[in-house]
Parts: structure tokens; C-alpha cells; sequence
């Protein structure tokens, strides 16, 4: 005998309009309802929003997982009391083919009964070129570019684009040979207000560990971040961090330390600056547009400053979002990188 739990996602396609709504959904106390989706072919954004259903109590948690079972996103608390509503958008870069799940969990110290409401929506915009990196100066004139966007499914878009730079990034591959710990030394100066580490390790390298764990300490020694893996991906978040030296440390235990120890990580660091440089978007003249299905339209951006000079072997990043007109909420988003 073979214990089997077979799982069908709910459907999303032309018939639904690639979006499901779940009203008045009850939950009690310390249960949790599990919705498993298929990603859409073609889809480049989802958006999850939950909140309280109308004249009930609620008290509830929205948790994403990806194809791999990896823990995507958290929400803080979504209460009645506060009438709060959770949006979270899963961009193109990590909505990752298969079937993904949404848990809604009901605290078990909750009294009564809760009601909530879940939208899920697929949208595919395809981004030619995919990154918005071409800026063009002239005299007299803003920094801007262009890309070009289609509308792949069904749903209209109306609205309008924004966005800003946030900083500078770079991207390596890591390698470490016959040694469990890795440093990096970097340095942040006055002009950085957060800097952020995405660590995300060699399928084969995470395998050997049975720990991994993640430390920062600043020019005196002192821990400002600790932290330990218990995935193969992990987000190193430095906010409001203070000018000076710092010192980044993985440190990894081997399952066998006779075997093979060397171990390989794709290693993002980006530095958010205070610079306030934002970015406006036209189609054509109007800061208003609709994008019709199938139908590819040219959109022109500008930026409201020239942005700095970033240190060598960085590049300028950022983010364009679309936020639909009627319900003022964001829709998909444009990475932006200038080399």
C-alpha cells in the first residue's frame, strides 16, 4: 500500500480572466486553508491581496510558498480591528513554473471565528528589451529611454507608470575552496541608507552543509546582523545602517569534511543611497495610458535628475511600477539598470 495525496490547483485562464476571488471565507481557531494554484503559461506577475471580509471579525496570517515548498512571503497581521488589507506582488524574476500555495493560518489563541477575503490575479506583460537599461542625455533636456510593453492576456490595463533609482548593484559568483568560512569586507558611507545581501547557494554546495550561518559585524566587532539558513536562499537586510566598515560572514558546517568542501553561491549586494531621483512615464504625451491586449505599445520614461556615477563594477537600479487607475493598486513592475 502507497499513501498518495494527489493536489489540483485551482485554474487559471481565459475563462476566469487569469483571476480568482474567495469571499467570506471562514476559518477557525489554529487552522489553516491551504489553496494550491498553477501558474499560468506566459504569466510575469502575480498579486495575492487578503483582507477582512466586510461586517466580520478576522485575525489572520497569508503565507506563499514556491514550487519547491520554500517559504516566498509572510504578511503581517491581517485584523478587523485595523481593517488592514495585505498586497503582495511575486515579480517575473521569481515566479517560478508549477504549483504554488497560499495558506491563510487563523491564530489559535483567536476567540471566535474568522472571515477574510482572497484575490489572486495574473497578468503577463512582456518587456522588450526585459530590463529598462538604455538612457539617453541631451542638451536641455531630462535622462530618458524607452521600452516597449505588450499585454499578453485578456484583462485591459489602464493606469499610469512610476518608479525611482534606489542605488547601485552588482552580481558575482562565488566560489570557496577547502575553507567553511567566507568574508567579505565592504565599506558604507554617509550617502547609504540600507544595504542588502542576496545570498543564494549552488544546489550541490547547499547539500553538504547541515548549518549555514550568516553574520555581520562592524569595524569594532559587534554583531549588527545574525542569522541562519534553513533554505538555500537567504535576503541579508542592513537598514538605516551607519556609516563605516563592516564585515560579512558565512560560515558553513560540512556534513562530511573528508568529502568534497568546496562551495559555490550567487552573491547580490545593493546599496540603496538617499539620492532622490524618481522616474516619470508617457505614452506618447499622456501620463494616463491603456495597454489593450496583444496590442504592443512604445512608453518613454524620464528621470527627474541625472543619476551619479556609480563605484566601478557596479550598476544604477531601480524599479518602474504600474498601478492600475480605478483601483490604485500595483499591477507589474519594470527592473531598471544603467551600466
Amino acid at each position: 500500500e502507497l499513501l498518495t495525496t494527489i493536489i489540483i490547483p485551482y485554474i487559471f485562464d481565459y475563462n476566469n480572466k487569469y483571476q480568482q476571488n474567495f469571499q467570506n471565507r471562514k476559518i477557525e481557531p489554529g487552522n489553516v486553508d491551504r489553496y494550491f494554484i498553477l501558474v499560468p503559461v506566459g504569466a510575469t506577475t502575480a498579486k495575492i491581496t487578503i483582507n477582512p471580509s466586510k461586517n466580520s471579525d478576522c485575525n489572520v496570517n497569508c503565507f506563499a510558498y514556491t514550487p519547491a515548498g520554500i517559504n516566498y512571503f509572510t504578511t503581517r497581521t491581517i485584523t478587523s480591528k485595523e481593517q488592514n488589507q495585505e498586497s503582495q506582488i511575486i515579480p517575473a524574476a521569481d515566479l517560478e513554473p508549477g504549483i504554488w500555495e497560499i495558506d491563510i493560518y487563523a491564530d489559535f489563541q483567536n476567540s471566535r471565528s474568522s472571515a477574510y477575503d482572497l484575490s489572486i490575479i495574473f497578468s503577463s506583460f512582456k518587456i522588450e528589451p526585459p530590463t529598462a537599461s538604455v538612457l539617453n542625455y541631451e542638451v536641455g533636456k531630462e535622462p530618458n529611454g524607452y521600452f516597449k510593453v505588450t499585454n499578453q492576456f485578456n484583462i485591459p490595463f489602464y493606469g499610469f507608470g512610476r518608479g525611482k533609482l534606489a542605488g547601485y548593484q552588482r552580481t558575482d559568483f562565488k566560489e570557496v575552496r577547502d575553507r567553511d568560512t567566507f568574508s567579505y569586507d565592504f565599506k558604507v558611507d554617509p550617502t547609504i541608507e540600507r544595504v542588502d545581501f542576496d545570498i543564494d547557494f549552488d544546489d550541490n554546495s547547499f547539500l553538504k552543509f547541515t548549518d549555514v550561518a550568516i553574520n555581520v559585524y562592524d569595524q569594532s566587532g559587534n554583531a549588527v546582523f545574525k542569522d541562519a539558513l534553513d533554505q538555500e536562499k537567504i535576503e541579508v537586510v542592513l537598514d538605516r545602517i551607519a556609516a563605516g566598515r563592516y564585515t560579512l560572514e558565512i560560515v558553513a558546517a560540512h556534513a562530511y569534511s573528508s568529502y568534497d568542501t568546496n562551495w559555490k553561491f550567487k552573491f547580490t549586494e545593493k546599496y540603496y543611497t538617499n539620492d532622490i531621483i524618481n522616474i516619470k512615464i508617457y505614452q506618447e504625451i499622456d501620463r494616463l495610458f491603456k495597454l489593450y491586449p496583444f496590442i504592443t505599445k512604445s512608453l518613454e520614461f524620464t528621470l527627474s535628475n541625472s543619476p551619479r556615477m556609480p563605484p566601478d563594477g557596479f550598476n544604477i537600479f531601480g524599479t518602474i511600477e504600474f498601478i492600475d487607475r480605478n483601483l490604485l493598486q500595483q499591477v507589474f513592475t519594470v527592473p531598471v539598470e544603467f551600466k
